[in-house]
């Protein structure tokens, strides 16, 4: 399937948490409750911060993002990590940014095109970045899992 401008413009909207809401009535139905009370817990549950919010999942490689990489990443030394990781976050692509302990300070999870894509992120995005001082790619050609679902 080819995605069109219209249908890009609908999955964008359908991942941000405004347009994305569970179906109360039937979790209500599946935990054999009434809805009023799923609703009040979800909403505390969302008050509380334990609910982030309600996302879709989109299949990246159906919408031509082929090409999955980390980049690892060392912060200058006197740089403020936490900045660094902030604008690396704002990067087109990126999707995850960690802090890690170990060799390197940062981890990012990006999701292009192509091979190209990848090499100009690299080149033009994240060498580019202030307080970068040195990078490492790992190209991923295959997930086996990806999910955001926590384990309870």
């Amino acid at each position: 399937m080819k995605i069109t401008p219209t249908d890009k413009k609908i999955l964008a909207l359908a991942q941000s948490t405004e347009y994305c809401v569970p179906k109360v009535t039937k979790l209500a139905k599946k935990l054999k409750m009434h809805p009023a009370t799923v609703h009040s817990r979800l909403k505390k549950l969302r008050n509380e911060g334990v609910l982030a919010g309600y996302t879709t999942i989109v299949n990246s490689k159906k919408c031509g993002k082929t090409v999955t990489a980390f980049m690892l990443m060392n912060v200058e030394l006197h740089k403020n990590v936490e900045e660094v990781g902030a604008r690396l976050g704002k990067i087109k692509g990126v999707q995850e940014v960690h802090y890690t302990s170990g060799e390197w300070d940062l981890l990012a999870k990006v999701k292009v095109d192509s091979l190209d894509d990848y090499y100009r992120f690299s080149a033009e995005n994240a060498l580019q970045l202030e307080g970068i001082s040195r990078t490492m790619g790992i190209i991923t050609p295959k997930t086996f899992k990806e999910t955001s679902a926590i384990d309870l």
